[in-house]
């Protein structure tokens, strides 16, 4: 056994084997269960390609082990040790004139497939230091671990968000013992949580180069042993029931088909879990600001939360809270952002300063806590 990372954990391997966590999966569009196997010589596996139309998009190729549904009907393919539990990738055991073909325009999945060129080009991946705020490779984690989300300079990287995501990472605490998932991003959200004292953590993205870029983050902070991206989507998870603690998702709702997202984080967390997003609310600013300035990519299915759109969610978790934040500042600093005029050299302490004054200026002004960002919370209690 030997140490793996500033962190101070010991590790045994280098990497979670998928053997230990296939036990947790399952498929994502049938439920039935998975089994790991191994694909015969010459890469010939026996399976065939699920039937796809809508778009020219190339079906993820796997290696040398696919996942196989326990009646051996279909499988889906394991990428550079990364499992492909996305619907359009199935392997099916024998091809029929009847098999449903998969649009990869149908909203379920046309978002994922439509936006994987700009995603999968590595050149999109924010630095790590920025998606780490000031935690580094070099930090004895130890030490502040048990206090997770405090302090707070070491755990919040979002600036504009600080306040946000203070909260749902707070709401989430204590992590210790606990397995999390993440869903959407580049995966530093549950590597935290690692390093908080979580037991396991997930990813799940249907970005193949997040995934990649995942897995460099948790080896360089050392928790590589615990920790696995998989391929796929929030509305279709592919965990079996009860299984996750703790979710996390940063900016990735509003992507996403909310009553879809609600239904399974009900169905995937344990008796006592929880979840809470960071995301972003409709405004005029984020509507001007979006006019002026464009987006980030062409974002055709990015819809800003709404009191409607969250209600699909609080079907599913009738206490669930949502309490926005930035009413005014917020997408300034994201303007200024885009305009490089370098906001983010203001130290944490200063911006969290800024954003209580603009929350209370926000009350003051609207009493039901307007805000350009909001933070979603709630549990299975």
């Amino acid at each position: 056994m030997i140490g793996c990372g500033p962190c101070r954990y010991i590790c045994k391997k280098k990497a979670m084997d998928i053997a230990e966590i296939v036990e947790c999966l399952r498929c994502p569009v049938t439920g039935k269960s998975l089994k790991l196997a191994s694909v015969g010589s010459g890469q010939e596996t026996g399976f065939v390609r699920v039937p796809r139309k809508g778009r020219d998009v190339k079906p993820i190729q796997g290696g040398g082990q696919m996942l196989v549904a326990e009646d051996e009907s279909f499988a889906y393919p394991i990428a550079d040790g990364i499992p492909v539990l996305l619907g359009p990738e199935k392997l099916l055991a024998r091809r029929a004139a009847d098999d449903p073909i998969v649009d990869l325009q149908d909203p379920m999945y046309a978002e994922a497939y439509e936006e994987m060129e700009f995603y999968n080009d590595p050149r999109v991946r924010s630095p790590l230091r920025s998606i780490m705020g000031a935690l580094t490779e070099h930090e004895d984690i130890a030490s502040i671990a048990h206090s997770f989300p405090e302090p707070a300079r070491f755990w919040i990287d979002s600036l504009h968000e600080s306040l946000a995501q203070l909260e749902a990472y707070d709401h989430l605490a204590p992590v210790a013992g606990k397995t999390v998932l993440q869903i959407g991003g580049s995966g530093s959200h549950a590597v935290k949580m690692l390093l908080a004292g979580a037991e396991r953590g997930f990813l799940i993205t249907p970005m193949a180069e997040e995934a990649r870029y995942a897995e460099r983050i948790a080896e360089s902070f050392g928790v590589r042993s615990r920790f696995a991206p998989l391929l796929g989507i929030g509305e279709q998870l592919p965990f079996v029931a009860d299984c996750i603690d703790r979710v996390y998702s940063g900016g990735c709702f509003h992507h996403m088909r909310l009553k879809h997202v609600g239904a399974e984080l009900h169905r995937v967390l344990t008796r006592d879990g929880k979840f809470s997003g960071c995301d972003l609310y409709t405004t005029p600013l984020h509507t001007i600001g979006a006019t002026l300035l464009g987006k980030r990519e062409k974002s055709v299915y990015c819809r800003p939360l709404t009191s409607e759109r969250l209600m699909e969610m609080k079907r599913w978790f009738p206490d669930m809270t949502a309490h926005r934040h930035g009413p005014l500042l917020r997408y300034l600093f994201l303007g200024l952002e885009k305009l490089s005029l370098g906001y983010f050299r203001l130290p944490l302490p200063v911006m969290m300063n800024l954003m209580h004054l603009d929350n209370s200026l926000g009350r003051f002004a609207h009493p039901e806590n307007t805000g350009g960002g909001i933070v979603v919370t709630a549990g299975t209690k």
